[in-house]
C-alpha cells in the first residue's frame, strides 16, 4: 500500500524531472502574455501546452500544470486552457508572489510542497508542488507548478482505517485539514481548519506525539486514543486515532485473546514438552542400557542400539554430545582391548620363549659348570703331579750330587792308586774293597739313572696328559663361548671368562710342548748316562776280574788306573751336565706347577661365574614365569569383555 510520503515524493520527482525539459525551460514567449488570455493564448506556447497535456494524460492526479514569470509571478501557460481562463483579472495583475509555493521554490531553488489552499482556477482545495526554472547560469527564469487535489490523499487515508472507529487524517502547519476519510469535510470550497482540536494543537505546538495518549476529538466530540507524526519532506502531520470505547473493548478482546493464546501455547508447549521429555527419556533409557552393557564388560551393541547411537548422535545438544562421547568411548575401548589382547598374547608367547631359553641357558650353564669342575679337578691333579715331579727331580738331583761326589772320590782314589801302585797286597785289598764299593756305588748310580729315566718318561706322560687337558680345556672354552653367544646379553660375562680360559689353554699347550722338548732332551741324556753306566759297569766287572788277576797283571794297573781316571772324568762331566739340566728341569717344572695352580684358580673362578650364571638364569626363568602368569591374568581380564 502506497503511503502519503511515497505519494508526495513520487509527484515531486515528476515535477523535478519534467522541469528540466526544453519545453518547460522555453521562456521565449513570456513577453507576449496578455491580460485577456490570463497569459498566452491557446494559439501560443503550443510546445509547452502539448507537453503539459501529455503529462496530464500520464499523471491523472494533477489538476493542472502552470508556469509563471519570475518577477511579477504572472501566469504564462496553464493547462487545461479552460482553467487558465478562470483566473480573475485582479489575481492575474497582482501576480502570485505571495503564495508559499512561490516563496518556497525561489528561496530554496528546489522542488517545494506547499500548504493546502483553495485554487482560484478550479475552486477546490489543492496542494502545489513547485520548482524554479533555471537557465544555464543558474538564474531563475520562471516558476513551474503542478497542482494536486486532495481527493487522492483522502483515498489514501481511507485505506488506513483500523477497527470500527480508527481513522488517519492529515493537517498542514496551519491546522487546515489536508486529507480525511470523511468526504463531508471537503464539500465546502474553503479549507476546514481544526487547529483548535486538542490533538492538532499538540502537534502544532511541537509536542511529541509518537506515544499514544487520550485526547478529546473536536471532530467527533469523543474521547480518542491518538498519536501523530510529521511527514518527512513536508510541514504536514498525519494523525491516527481510535475511540476510547473501542480501544477498551479491543484491550478486553486482546486480553481474552492473549489468555486464550497463552492457554493454547501452554497446551502446545505441554504437548511438545511431553513428547520432548518422552523422547529424552527414551534417549536416556537407551544410553542407560548401553552404559549398563558396558559396565557388564559387553562392548558389542545390538543393531537397535547401534542405530539409536547413530541416530541420537545427530545434533548439538548435550544428549547428542553424550551419545557421541559414548560412541567414541566404545570404539576406543574396543581398539584398546584389541591392542591389549594382542600385546598380552605376544607377551605370553615371549615369556614362554624366555622361560624355555632360560631353562636351556641354565642347563647349559650347569653343563659348563660341571665341565669346568672336571677341568678344575684335572688341573688340581696336574698341579699335584707337577709338585710330585718337582720332588722326584730334587731327589734325582741329590742322586746326581752323590754321583758327582763319588766321581770325585774315584778320581782321588785313582790318584792314590797311581801313587801306591807299588804297594802290594794291602793296596790290592784296598783296591778290592774300593772295587766292591765302586760296584755298589755304580749299581746305585745305575739304578738312580734308570729311575731318573723312568721319571723323565713319567714326566713325558704327564706333559702329554697336560697337553690333552689343555686341548680339552680349549674345546670346552670354545663350547662355552658358543653357549654364551646363544645366551645373548646374559652370557657376555661368561664369554669373557671363556675367552680367558681359551688363552690359558693355549699357553698351557705351548708350555707343554716346550716341556716335552726338554724332557726328550733329558731322556736322551739319561739314555746316554745309562749307556755310560753300562760301560762303567762293564769296566767295574773288568776291574773285578783284574783284581782277581792283580797279581798277574799288576803291571798293567797303571794303565787301568789311567783309563779309569779318564772314564771318571767323563762321568764327572756328564754328572755336571746332568746337574745343569736338573736345574733347568726344576725351573720348567716349577713354572708348570705355577701354571697348573693358576689354571686351577682360573677354573675355580670360571666355575663360580658359571654357578652365578646358572643362578641368574634360574632367576630369569622365575621372572619369566611370573611375567607369563601376569600375561595370563591379563588375558583372563580381557576375556571378560565382549568386544569386536
Amino acid at each position: 500500500m502506497i503511503t502519503v510520503q511515497d505519494y508526495i515524493n513520487y509527484y515531486k520527482n515528476v515535477i523535478t524531472f519534467t522541469s528540466n525539459s526544453e519545453q518547460v525551460k522555453d521562456t521565449s514567449e513570456y513577453s507576449q502574455i496578455k491580460e485577456e488570455f490570463r497569459g498566452l493564448s491557446d494559439k501560443q506556447g503550443l510546445a509547452q501546452r502539448s507537453y503539459f497535456q501529455q503529462i496530464l494524460k500520464d499523471y491523472k492526479d494533477f489538476a493542472y500544470l502552470e508556469t509563471f514569470t519570475p518577477d511579477l509571478t504572472q501566469n504564462v501557460v496553464l493547462e487545461p486552457y479552460e482553467v487558465q481562463l478562470k483566473i480573475s483579472e485582479d489575481a492575474f495583475n497582482k501576480g502570485f508572489s505571495s503564495r508559499d509555493w512561490y516563496k518556497g521554490a525561489v528561496s530554496t531553488k528546489a522542488t517545494f510542497v506547499s500548504e493546502a489552499y483553495v485554487s482560484a482556477s478550479i475552486g477546490k482545495p489543492v496542494i502545489a508542488i513547485s520548482t524554479p526554472i533555471m537557465d544555464s547560469s543558474n538564474n531563475i527564469t520562471g516558476v513551474y507548478i503542478g497542482a494536486l487535489t486532495l481527493d487522492k490523499l483522502s483515498e489514501i487515508t481511507k485505506k488506513l482505517k483500523f477497527g470500527n472507529t480508527g481513522v488517519a487524517y492529515i493537517v498542514d502547519k496551519n491546522g487546515n485539514l489536508v486529507a480525511h476519510p470523511n468526504d463531508e469535510y471537503f464539500k465546502d470550497t474553503n479549507l476546514k481548519n481544526i487547529k483548535d482540536n486538542e490533538i492538532v494543537a499538540s502537534a502544532l505546538n511541537g509536542i511529541d506525539g509518537e506515544k499514544v495518549k487520550l485526547y478529546t476529538d473536536s471532530l467527533t466530540n469523543t474521547k480518542v486514543y491518538a498519536s501523530y507524526k510529521q511527514i518527512p519532506g513536508t510541514s504536514w502531520y498525519i494523525v491516527c486515532q481510535q475511540s476510547e470505547s473501542e480501544v477498551g473493548a479491543s484491550v478486553k478482546n486482546l486480553t481474552t485473546n492473549i489468555i486464550l493464546f497463552m492457554a493454547i501455547i501452554l497446551l502446545i508447549g505441554g504437548c511438545i514438552t511431553y513428547f520432548a521429555i518422552k523422547l529424552l527419556i527414551k534417549k536416556i533409557e537407551c544410553i542407560s542400557d548401553i552404559s549398563k552393557k558396558i559396565s557388564d564388560n559387553d562392548l558389542i551393541l545390538s543393531t537397535e542400539q547401534q542405530n539409536a547411537l547413530q541416530k541420537y548422535s545427530q545434533g548439538k545438544d548435550e544428549i547428542a554430545t553424550l551419545y557421541i562421547s559414548i560412541g567414541r568411548m566404545i570404539k576406543n575401548l574396543n581398539d584398546m582391548i584389541s591392542e591389549i589382547s594382542t600385546s598380552a598374547r605376544q607377551l605370553t608367547n615371549t615369556s614362554e620363549e624366555w622361560i624355555s631359553n632360560s631353562h636351556q641357558s641354565a642347563n647349559a650353564s650347569e653343563e659348563i659348570a660341571k665341565t669346568i669342575g672336571e677341568i678344575a679337578e684335572g688341573t688340581s691333579a696336574q698341579a699335584k703331579d707337577t709338585e710330585d715331579a718337582v720332588s722326584k727331580i730334587n731327589e734325582l738331583a741329590r742322586n746326581i750330587d752323590v754321583v758327582l761326589n763319588t766321581s770325585n772320590i774315584l778320581n782321588s782314589e785313582a790318584e792314590k792308586a797311581e801313587e801306591l801302585k807299588d804297594i802290594g797286597t794291602e793296596i790290592v785289598e784296598n783296591l778290592i774293597a774300593n772295587t766292591k764299593q765302586s760296584i755298589d756305588a755304580v749299581k746305585a748310580i745305575y739304578e738312580a739313572i734308570i729311575e731318573s729315566n723312568n721319571n723323565a718318561t713319567r714326566i713325558g706322560t704327564v706333559t702329554n696328559t697336560i697337553s690333552s687337558i689343555a686341548e680339552q680345556t680349549n674345546l670346552l672354552a670354545l663350547n662355552a663361548a658358543i653357549e654364551s653367544a646363544r645366551a645373548g646379553d646374559a652370557g657376555k660375562g661368561f664369554a669373557v671368562v671363556a675367552k680367558e680360559i681359551s688363552k690359558l689353554a693355549e699357553q698351557s699347550s705351548i708350555f707343554t710342548k716346550e716341556i716335552t722338548e726338554l724332557i726328550k732332551d733329558l731322556q736322551l741324556q739319561s739314555d746316554n748316562a745309562v749307556k755310560s753306566m753300562e760301560k762303567v759297569n762293564e769296566m767295574i766287572e773288568s776291574q773285578a776280574q783284574s783284581v782277581d788277576q792283580t797279581e798277574r797283571i799288576f803291571e798293567s794297573l797303571s794303565l787301568a788306573i789311567q783309563s779309569m781316571n779318564d772314564n771318571i772324568g767323563k762321568m764327572f762331566n756328564a754328572g755336571e751336565k746332568m746337574t745343569h739340566k736338573k736345574d733347568e728341569i726344576i725351573g720348567v717344572i716349577e713354572d708348570l706347577s705355577a701354571i697348573a695352580q693358576q689354571n686351577a684358580a682360573s677354573t675355580e673362578e670360571v666355575s663360580a661365574a658359571a654357578e652365578e650364571q646358572t643362578a641368574f638364569m634360574e632367576e630369569v626363568a622365575s621372572s619369566a614365569q611370573y611375567l607369563s602368569q601376569l600375561a595370563q591374568k591379563l588375558m583372563e581380564l580381557i576375556n571378560k569383555f565382549k568386544h569386536n
